[in-house]
């Protein structure tokens, strides 16, 4: 993530240059739009939002295993109690 993060910052970047109808658009390629923004903001503007990116990460996975075993413990519950095969509702 600390190598890729910067391309999803030139991604957006480009993304909303591009949704600008009328106007002269910032930046012309991938690379024009990295020498623009590491101008601009230094190495600091290529990792803007990474602290929140982190710790969305960090929270989706502390939640996905937590949640996935106890609907796995639910799921089997009821279907074992009447002796038929363990499926997901």
């Amino acid at each position: 993530m600390l190598f890729t993060y910067p391309f999803d910052v030139f991604h957006t970047r480009m993304v909303t240059d591009m949704s600008k109808r009328g106007e002269k658009r910032l930046f012309s390629t991938t690379f024009d739009c990295f020498n623009k923004t590491h101008l601009d903001g230094g190495r600091a503007a290529l990792y803007k939002g990474f602290e929140y990116a982190i710790i969305s990460s960090i929270m989706r996975s502390a939640l996905t295993l937590p949640l996935y075993e106890t609907l796995k413990k639910t799921s089997y519950l009821k279907s074992e109690a009447d002796g038929s095969t363990p499926q997901i509702l």
